[in-house]
């Protein structure tokens, strides 16, 4: 998620002690990737989807840097 500022949001995810980006996997009850980041972020954050502006059909990806 991306605020009108730019800042991108990250969660402290508590298991990693890492800042992350919401996200997670496909569930069955998900008809679109775009549903399924819906579902995450709302899970994750409380963010509610129907306040959110999507960029598009398919939800962005993070990739990990090369070690």
């Amino acid at each position: 998620m991306v605020g009108p500022d730019g800042r991108i949001l990250h969660i402290h995810h508590l298991a990693t002690g890492k800042w992350l980006l919401p996200g997670g996997h496909l569930e069955p009850e998900d008809n679109t990737h775009l549903q399924a980041a819906g579902r995450k972020l709302t899970e994750e954050t409380g963010i509610p989807t129907h306040v959110l502006t999507p960029h598009g059909e398919t939800p962005l990806q993070h990739r990990r840097p090369p070690h």
